[in-house]
């Protein structure tokens, strides 16, 4: 910081205005003669006033938001690039400046905030409304490449399944396993995950084919099924060929969907977003096993991301019955 003497006030008016012209040469001095006196500010007409310097800093200036203010605690230490008081502003090194490219995307950690957290994006936009969710038993956003965890996938009928563009895909058996099979020749992929007890099962979940007839999310083999067909999502018991339970829906193939699934003693519900739920009992999902599983189009191909199993309490939730009410 530049630092100056006080001129004495029997001084002559020529001798001010030099040295005051000499001070501030490069910062802006017209060369006018001009009688400047910094020590009396009440002189008027024209005289030049010297801001006022505040604890925040210099009044009337534009303090970068992301350089703290001086005059804080004086105990503190000043943030990287800050000088720690009064003097010049500079902007941080990590700032972008103003006047590049509008287009540009700034770099990862960039974009006015200080090392941002990147956004956390819900699990999933649907929740239960039956259990209580306890621990969570395996999550996976197939982000990862890597063989199946084989304590969790059980691959069915010798179809073949495998991490590929951050998603768990499914496409039918080998031409040469079908012909040799004469039943549960692997025309249609299938995948299935056992031995959850009671539990609830978050994924996001894609079919593409040329059919959807056969297209099911299935629990405890064949006790329940959710199955598709033209205007309809229903609820299918062992291998009937008719809904028992039904609701209207327009699954599409080639569709993203969200599939929320909570099974729990001899209840299961089945919720769908953007689409119906549903609900229905029966005495052998009571059984020990917990199985979710998933069956593709013909020679078709299934997609699955950002799965997710929990284990349940064994109460449920408190408003389970007021909302069972409503799906009977």
């Amino acid at each position: 910081m530049l630092m100056t003497t006080p001129l004495r006030r029997d001084a002559t008016p020529r001798c001010r205005i030099g040295l005051v012209c000499l001070l501030v040469l490069g910062n802006g001095c017209s060369g006018e003669a001009q009688d400047v006196d910094p020590i009396d500010t009440s002189a008027g007409g024209g005289a030049a006033q010297p801001r006022e310097v505040t604890d925040g800093g210099i009044a009337g200036a534009t303090q970068d938001p992301t350089i703290p203010a001086a005059g804080g605690n004086s105990g503190q230490v000043p943030a990287e690039g800050d000088a720690g008081g009064a003097g010049e502003l500079t902007q941080e090194p990590t700032t972008p400046s103003a006047g590049g490219d509008p287009n540009q995307a700034p770099p990862d950690g960039m974009g006015g905030a200080a090392n941002p957290e990147p956004p956390v994006v819900p699990m999933t936009e649907l929740s239960p409304l039956m259990v209580e969710l306890d621990q969570v038993q395996f999550t996976d956003d197939f982000n990862t490449p890597g063989p199946l965890d084989p304590n969790v996938w059980t691959v069915m009928q010798n179809t073949r399944w495998a991490m590929e563009d951050g998603l768990l895909k499914g496409i039918a058996a080998t031409p040469e396993f079908q012909a040799s099979m004469s039943d549960h020749n692997g025309v249609r992929p299938v995948m299935d995950v056992k031995e959850l007890g009671d539990f609830a099962v978050s994924m996001k979940i894609k079919f593409d084919g040329d059919s959807a007839n056969n297209v099911s999310i299935d629990f405890d083999h064949h006790v329940l099924a959710v199955r598709f067909k033209e205007g309809e999502a229903g609820l299918y018991v062992q291998k009937a060929t008719e809904p028992f339970k039904s609701r209207p829906f327009e699954f599409k193939l080639g569709t993203w969907y969200h599939v929320f699934a909570e099974e729990r003693g001899e209840a299961l519900v089945v919720q769908i977003a953007g689409g119906p739920t549903l609900y229905s009992e029966a005495k052998a999902l009571a059984g020990p096993k917990g199985e979710f599983r998933v069956v593709g189009p013909t020679q078709g191909t299934v997609s699955m991301d950002d799965v997710t199993v929990w284990s349940v309490k064994p109460t449920a939730q408190p408003t389970w019955e007021t909302a069972r009410a409503q799906l009977l």
